[in-house]
Order: structure tokens, then sequence, then C-alpha cells
């Protein structure tokens, strides 16, 4: 038998809404070369991720990341770093081009 729910701790109610809300948060689908910056009334903001940076769209993943040291993304909105081609370099992270 369910108890009401006036008889449950609000602690723990409070942790279940917690749950339910980050298990939502997950579910949201963030476009290959987008970040989510937030959620405002239950829509997910995708912002495009910068030159130099990507998002493959993994899950659990949110953020985008910058292009490791040789590697490369010349455009906004890439699902993924190139590497430099062999003769070149780059021995930074989060680089438009190789030298």
């Amino acid at each position: 038998m369910s108890a009401p729910l006036e008889r449950i701790n609000p602690s723990i109610l409070t942790r279940i809404v917690a749950l339910v809300a980050a298990s939502l948060l997950l579910a949201v689908a963030i476009p290959a070369g987008t970040s989510l910056r937030g959620v405002e009334a239950g829509s997910a903001n995708c912002t495009v991720c910068g030159p130099g940076q990507y998002q493959n769209g993994s899950t659990g993943s949110s953020e985008c990341k910058a292009c490791s040291a040789g590697h490369f993304s010349t455009s906004v909105g890439q699902p993924a770093c190139i590497k430099c081609p062999a003769g070149w370099a780059q021995p930074e992270s989060e680089q438009v081009s190789c030298m």
C-alpha cells in the first residue's frame, strides 16, 4: 500500500524530485556540435560550439570540449576535431589551424 504524499518525509520527497529532474536533463538530446547551457521552462538551450571546440553528442556529455594538441577545428558546430596532417603540428589545444 502506498503512503499519501503528506506522510512522506519532505527531505526524501525533495531528493526524489531532484533525481527525476536530473534524469530528465540527461534525456535531453544535445545535437553534435552544440552544448547544453541550461534549461528553461523544460526546453534545452543548445549553444553552438566555437572554432577550436567540438561536441560529439556522446551520452552524458553536455559541454563543448577543446580540440586537443595535434588537432584543430576551423568552424562552429563541429562534432569532432581534425588531426593535423603529416608534417604539420599544433602544440596547443583549442586551436583553429596547424603549423
